[in-house]
């Protein structure tokens, strides 16, 4: 619907425009996570490397938003993670928007799963930056909040099945 609301304002210029737009800002927040961990010819190297691996995925289509989302939600549940907690609490609301734009919400949702679990695990974090089981109860509420957020669509809660009913034909019976 959002990429519909660009056409009519601007015709496919106006969607081209705004693909680049997207695209770039995916990149930024993802070379800016490679500045906080590698020193910066590490962090070009990489971001150099990671580039031709997603060309592939430079459409004008939807998934983009996933892209976007993904690398986003990484970057503020590892900022959480490294003591800043204003970076956690708006990702509901971004859960319910991701969740309206592309299928690909569930990510999202298996992500802060993945930081949950590592809260949950201590031992498993090799950087010790935090008190990791001070953490879980704000990655358990968010992830809650998120998978709550999903339900705000059309579909309700059904759009957490879309996903497998798209991929896998039985699903579609």
């Amino acid at each position: 619907m959002l990429i519909a609301a660009i056409h009519s304002l601007g015709g496919l210029n106006a969607i081209v425009i705004f693909s680049a737009f997207l695209i770039a800002w995916t990149y930024q927040i993802l070379f800016k996570m490679l500045l906080s961990y590698t020193p910066y010819r590490v962090a070009l190297f990489l971001f150099f490397l990671a580039l031709p691996g997603c060309m592939i995925h430079w459409l004008a289509r939807p998934h983009l938003f996933t892209l976007f989302f993904l690398v986003y939600f990484y970057h503020a549940l590892d900022a959480f993670q490294r003591g800043k907690i204003r970076f956690l609490w708006h990702l509901p609301v971004l859960m319910a928007v991701w969740a309206n734009l592309h299928a690909g919400f569930l990510f999202g949702l298996m992500l802060t799963g993945v930081f949950v679990f590592r809260n949950l695990v201590p031992q498993w974090d090799e950087r010790k930056l935090l008190n990791p089981t001070a953490q879980l109860p704000h990655t358990s509420l968010v992830f809650l909040l998120c998978l709550i957020c999903t339900g705000i669509n059309p579909m309700g809660f059904r759009m957490l099945s879309y996903p497998f009913y798209i991929l896998n034909p039985i699903f579609q019976q």
